[in-house]
């Protein structure tokens, strides 16, 4: 452990030097194989394109419930995460709501150590500073073993997962021609 003379509380306010209007936020753990698809999938996404400075992307990890601090005032959020959805096979993608997520129609977490994401929500509604909208992107995962490797089913969505993205990027923002710049 380190000591610091700075607050934590300072920390936290310079987490965004200016909160962005939309952040696209991937979580999960990424030492266990297909629980960190969320990372994997923003190191790709990030990859691929150039953001303007309404849009931030943030490697959530496994950071529960110390996420409220970076996401108090953001106005749309953009969740991508491991799920362990009914009945789906390995690699399907199921988008659910702000509503769905709120009122826990979200499928299990799949890690016992982390806050299930709507608990965040939850705390932030009550809060009153949660996004006007949002989505989590839950991907069905097949193997969640040590390893940093995810599965090739998982890899083959990520092609759906980024015109998701894109989708309600255009939906919560407007025009986003210039804020999602091809990198080639």
């Amino acid at each position: 452990m380190f000591e610091t003379d700075a607050p934590h509380e300072s920390l936290e306010k310079d987490f965004f030097h200016k909160k962005p209007e939309l952040l696209i936020l991937g979580i999960g753990n990424y030492l266990l194989k297909d629980e960190g698809v969320g990372i994997h999938f923003l190191r790709y996404f990030q990859k691929k394109y150039k953001l303007c400075n309404k849009v931030s992307l943030m490697e959530g990890g496994t950071l529960g419930l110390n996420f409220l601090p970076y996401l108090e005032g953001i106005p749309y959020l953009i969740v991508i995460d491991a799920a362990n959805i009914k009945n789906a096979k390995p690699g399907d993608v199921r988008v659910f709501s702000k509503d769905d997520i709120l009122n826990n129609r979200l499928p299990l977490k799949i890690s016992p150590h982390e806050a299930h994401f709507s608990e965040v929500l939850q705390l932030l509604e009550i809060k009153g500073k949660s996004p006007k909208d949002c989505v989590l992107i839950g991907i069905q995962v097949k193997d969640i073993s040590v390893g940093i490797d995810i599965s090739e089913e998982l890899k083959e969505t990520f092609p759906k997962i980024e015109n998701l993205v894109l989708k309600y990027a255009q939906k919560f923002l407007g025009g986003i021609s210039e804020c999602f710049q091809r990198n080639y």
